[in-house]
């Protein structure tokens, strides 16, 4: 099973973009069979365009904010996909495969990058692991945040904060912006995390 996330930086307005011709052929290559495409800066493509153009089951889409942010979840006959909730900053899913009937959840995220929502978006990811914490959890997009202190110069990140990025991603099971990863039946359960992580940020 192949997933892969990438953000576009915008679709180009159209599906005959340049960027949407690089997509096309990263589908392609990868045959990756869920797709979580993060800041197209579009509100006009449709659902049914996209399956028409790149040969998909399905497709959902969250229309940009103006200019600004908008998603998109493409998946093939491969997996079947029920969206459980999502925003400008996160889709939400529950997915099986359906040659071995494996189930796992599914967290697309798009980090806010001017950090307004972070903590918004953390506890929905909280919210959504917890109702579903009989499953194994991959989590994967642009994160818009540090996994190590020594990924940035000059002034960090509250120590408190990046602690509990850091064991959400390592727990969950995250997946960087054009990495591809199997979701696999021993992905750690994290309903043992996150009431850590509650306390935490109440520091």
């Amino acid at each position: 099973m192949t997933l892969l996330a990438w953000n576009c930086k915008g679709a180009g307005g159209n599906l005959r973009s340049s960027t949407m011709t690089h997509l096309s052929r990263l589908l392609l290559s990868t045959k990756a069979q869920v797709c979580f495409i993060s800041e197209t800066c579009n509100s006009t493509i449709s659902i049914t365009s996209l399956k028409n153009h790149f040969h998909l089951n399905d497709a959902y889409v969250v229309p940009s904010a103006g200019q600004s942010g908008g998603l998109w979840l493409l998946w093939k006959d491969e997996v079947e996909v029920t969206i459980i909730d999502h925003n400008h900053h996160f889709i939400f899913a529950l997915c099986v495969i359906k040659s071995t009937n494996q189930q796992y959840g599914l967290i697309c995220i798009y980090g806010d990058p001017h950090h307004h929502a972070t903590n918004v978006i953390w506890d929905q990811v909280l919210n959504f692991v917890t109702s579903n914490n009989n499953l194994p959890m991959l989590c994967m997009g642009d994160l818009n945040e540090l996994m190590h202190a020594n990924e940035k110069l000059g002034q960090l990140l509250t120590s408190i904060a990046l602690i509990i990025f850091v064991l959400m991603s390592n727990n969950v099971g995250s997946l960087i912006s054009g990495i591809m990863a199997r979701p696999t039946p021993g992905l750690t359960n994290v309903s043992l995390l996150f009431p850590l992580m509650k306390d935490l940020t109440a520091v």
